[in-house]
Formats: structure tokens, C-alpha cells, sequence
């Protein structure tokens, strides 16, 4: 009998110690749904009122609290299993219209995340606005990964005042999809930020976004808008980091992106022979571009070290490019005539000289030419005591100092490559961009349109291509720019785009040649 009993009590004991979820059997990865809301969503509500909102799953409570946004900081939030339950602490603004957005942060106990954010919205008897704005972010990288599982925040924008503030944010779901429920009339734009929006003017120097293309006006004559925005960039606009010191004069600007530019201190190299700089404050800037402009960094400060300059110049860089020879020193050089310096000898021993293309000694660069074909074959010779850096260390003491080139082959074949042409319908669109992005190596190659909009994309890989047509971020030269996104400061908006078209298969020596693109 107490044998019996004993086990009795184990056995109940045991069954009450497990809690939580069951184990076993096939992984949970559905996604919790929305069951209902009370009161309904767009109806009209007391200031006291508390709403409860029902999923088809038990939720995760930290998730619930950075997942639900509420235009009201005089809330309690409350969660039982399934059921998120929001009340006021004392009363609802009656001022204004009660929203609760809950992101796709919302999650169960098993981690699977909302496949939408969902919104509510309450009135205390004022009309709640039924224009509404629903959108799409294309994205090229969802088009090569399908199952790459990328959310943007999206923020309406108003662009109708000078002091510009954004409005509402929501996220994409779905296919990248977006919605803005009940938008005032005003006038406004739309920005895309890749995850979250954290500082906007940060958050477009790091990640991927886009502005709308367009101003969007909202009025009462129409209520419901759609819109379409390309992501691309990050746009980045580096600083000055720190500054690593070769001589007195010339430097190593380290860039915030790990990135360095070499170039000379203007106030010290100009004055080097007659100031002492040791040990005194000063400020530079430097000019630097990315993919769309020149632009200053900001000012940076420094301290000039007490470097002995001993060491002698020597050229770093030298490359063939046909008939010309770029050359580049490892320090800026004291000015001097090239011309009768810098030569060859023929296969009879008589001295060839170059040409100067180009001399920039405080840039440490120098472009000559000539006219024979055979130059990778050939040492090129430098008299001695000819070149010498601002603290007179010449380059070397023998009577001839001679180096090899590295002859840049360029690429001529195209056996074996493909290429895609067609029309673009654009109207009276010229300066447009045909891109083409390989799937398997993201490599793209770029190519405007012509007068009669066509356009031709030669000596692709072989391989399936994404096609995309946008705006050329500015006419100049002929230049290829990437997609522009647009800029916050000066507000500007991304420039326009077309679907993306594909996949289109590139074989070997075969060309295609019936693309169509609606623009």
C-alpha cells in the first residue's frame, strides 16, 4: 500500500512539473494572425475606453511592447496570451485621432513574426480621413534571392513647409508592400529606409533607400493613391577620420569608411621652407566625391609631428596604357623640366625621349607618351639628381636609374559573350539608363539609350540578366551614373524608373534583340 501510494504521488508530481509548450512533433513556423479587434477598427469610442485586440496565438510579451506604437504616452498595455489589451491611464486625447500600429516586431513563443503590421484607428466623433496611400518598394535584391526576407520602414513625408517633419511611419509586408490609412490632404513625399529609420539623415548614408520620385498631393477629390519606389544607394558622404603623416606636407587622409586619400596639406606644402608648423593647432578639409558628386568634408583637426624628412622620393605606381605611361611618385616632387630626362634606348643604343601629357609634381603624377608600340619591352631611364622631394632628397645616386612598367592589356574579344538590345518607350525621354544585372554574379553593365531610344548592351557573360530603365542622375559627357535615390539635403527626389524586366537568358555568341521596355 505505501508502495502504491508512493508512486502515486511520483507520478502526479511528475506530470505537474512540466510547463509551457508541448515538444516534439514537426517545427512551429506559422506566423501569428490577427483574430479580431474591440471595439471595431474606424469606429467611434468613449475616452475611457479599453481595446483588446485578439491574435490566433499566444504572443510574446516583450515583443508586444516593441512591437505596438501608440500616438499617446498615457497608456497601459497589458498582455494575456493571446489578447493585447491598451487602455488609458486616466483618458484618450479626444483632440486627436487614436492610432495603434503594431509592427511586424510581434511575435510568439516560437519567434515566428507577423507577416504584415496591422493598424487601428479610433475617433471620439471627429471624422477619421479616408484617403488612403498604399505602395511597393522594388528592390533588385528580392528579385535575385526570392526568399531573402527584407523589411523597409516607410515615412510620409511633409515637404509643404520649410521645417519638413515626417508625419507617420509604417513598415512593409508582404512582397515589400505598404499602407498609410487616413492621410490628411496636404502636400507630401515618401521615404524608404532599409530596416529601421533611426536618424533619416544617417540612416541614407548606411543603407539602402529611396525618395519618391514625385511629390505626392492629397485632396479630398481623390482617395486612394499608389506608388512605386526603387531602392538603391546608400548615398555615403565620408569625413575625415584621422590623418596619417608621410612627411610634414604630405598625408594619408583616413576616411570614416576605412578608405584613405593620399594627397599634400596646402598650408604646410606652401609654406614649408619658411614656417615652423610643429607643435601648432590647424584645420584642414579635403574635396572628395561619390557616386553622384564632389562635395568638402568637414573641418578636421590636427597637430603637425616632428618628422625628419630623410627619406628620398621613388616611383610607386608605374602602368602602360598603349602608347602612354602613368607614373606615380610616392611623395610630392620639386618642380623640373622632364623632357630631356626621362628616355629610352632603341635597340641601336640611341636615347628615344617621351612627351609630357602631363606634370603634376605637388601631386606626385606624371603621364608621358610615345610612339613606339613596344614600351613593356623597354626600360625607361631617368637622369640622376633630376628628382627630389621638398627637403632635397633626390631619388637615387647612380648615373641611370631605370624601372618596368605594368603593360594594362585591354580587352578586345568578345568571342564567346552575348548581348541584349531593344527599344525603350519613353516619350521624348533621351538621357535614360539601361542596366543590366547578371543573377549569378550581380555584375551589371550600364548603356544610355539613343536618340531613338534604343539601346544595346554588348559583351555580356552568358547567363540570366535582370533589365531595369531609370533617369541618368545628371547629362554630363556621356557619363553612366547608378540609380540616384535622391537626396534629404537639398531635398530632391530619386529619379524616375521602370519595372525590372526579367529573367532574360544570355547565351554564347547569340544576341537578342526584341527587348521592349515600358518606361
Amino acid at each position: 500500500m505505501k508502495i502504491f501510494t508512493y508512486l502515486l504521488i511520483t507520478f502526479f508530481l511528475g506530470s505537474c512539473a512540466v510547463q509551457g509548450p508541448i515538444t516534439g512533433g514537426p517545427e512551429d513556423i506559422v506566423p501569428p494572425k490577427l483574430d479580431n479587434v474591440f471595439p471595431k477598427n474606424n469606429s467611434i469610442i468613449n475616452n475611457n475606453q479599453k481595446i483588446t485586440i485578439k491574435f490566433d496565438k499566444p504572443l510574446e510579451p516583450n515583443s508586444v511592447r516593441k512591437a505596438i506604437k501608440i500616438n499617446s504616452n498615457d497608456f497601459k498595455l497589458t498582455t494575456r496570451k493571446n489578447k493585447i489589451i491598451v487602455e488609458p491611464n486616466s483618458n484618450w486625447d479626444e483632440s486627436q485621432i487614436l492610432s495603434i500600429y503594431i509592427s511586424k516586431d510581434l511575435m510568439d513563443y516560437r519567434k515566428n513574426n507577423i507577416n504584415n503590421p496591422v493598424e487601428f484607428l479610433f475617433s471620439f466623433g471627429q471624422k477619421i480621413p479616408t484617403n488612403l496611400v498604399e505602395g511597393k518598394v522594388v528592390d533588385i535584391d528580392n528579385y535575385f534571392d526570392k526568399y531573402k526576407n527584407t523589411t523597409y520602414e516607410i515615412a510620409l513625408y511633409d515637404i509643404s513647409r520649410d521645417e519638413k517633419e515626417i508625419i507617420k511611419k509604417v513598415e512593409t509586408g508582404d512582397s515589400l508592400y505598404f499602407k498609410f490609412s487616413a492621410v490628411e490632404n496636404g502636400l507630401y513625399s515618401i521615404v524608404a529606409v532599409e530596416n529601421k529609420i533611426i536618424d533619416l539623415y544617417d540612416d541614407v548614408r548606411k543603407r539602402k533607400y529611396s525618395i519618391l520620385s514625385d511629390s505626392l498631393l492629397v485632396t479630398d477629390e481623390i482617395d486612394f493613391y499608389s506608388v512605386v519606389l526603387n531602392a538603391g544607394g546608400p548615398v555615403s558622404k565620408e569625413e575625415i577620420s584621422s590623418i596619417n603623416f608621410i612627411n610634414q606636407y604630405y598625408v594619408d587622409y583616413i576616411l570614416t569608411d576605412g578608405k584613405y586619400e593620399r594627397g599634400v596639406i596646402d598650408t604646410i606644402y606652401n609654406n614649408y621652407l619658411t614656417e615652423d608648423f610643429g607643435d601648432k593647432e590647424l584645420t584642414t578639409s579635403i574635396e572628395v566625391k561619390n557616386e553622384f558628386e564632389k562635395y568638402n568634408t568637414g573641418p578636421f583637426t590636427f597637430s603637425v609631428p616632428m618628422i625628419v624628412d630623410s627619406i628620398a622620393p621613388a616611383i610607386e605606381e608605374c602602368s602602360i596604357f598603349e602608347s602612354d605611361i602613368h607614373i606615380k611618385f610616392s611623395e610630392p616632387i620639386a618642380s623640373f623640366d622632364p623632357a630631356d630626362n626621362f628616355y629610352y634606348n632603341d635597340s641601336d643604343s640611341n636615347k628615344i625621349p617621351f612627351n609630357i601629357l602631363n606634370f603634376n609634381p605637388k601631386n606626385a603624377t606624371m603621364i608621358i607618351s610615345s610612339e613606339r608600340e613596344d614600351l613593356d619591352s623597354l626600360k625607361i631611364q631617368i637622369q640622376e639628381n633630376i628628382i627630389k622631394d621638398l627637403s632635397e632628397n633626390f631619388m637615387n645616386e647612380t648615373a641611370l636609374w631605370s624601372f618596368d612598367c605594368n603593360k594594362i592589356e585591354m580587352e578586345t574579344s568578345d568571342y564567346g559573350l552575348g548581348g541584349i538590345s531593344g527599344k525603350v518607350n519613353a516619350g521624348n525621354y533621351v538621357e535614360l539608363v539601361v542596366v543590366a544585372q547578371n543573377i549569378s554574379t550581380r555584375e551589371s553593365k550600364m548603356s544610355i539609350i539613343d536618340s531613338n531610344n534604343n539601346f544595346y548592351l554588348n559583351k555580356l557573360e552568358p547567363g540570366e540578366y535582370f533589365l531595369q530603365v531609370y533617369e541618368n542622375y545628371t547629362v554630363q559627357d556621356d557619363i553612366l551614373y547608378p540609380f540616384f535615390p535622391g537626396t534629404l539635403e537639398p531635398f530632391v527626389p530619386s529619379s524616375k524608373f521602370s519595372e525590372i524586366v526579367g529573367p532574360i537568358e544570355v547565351r554564347s555568341n547569340w544576341d537578342i534583340d526584341d527587348i521592349v521596355i515600358k518606361f
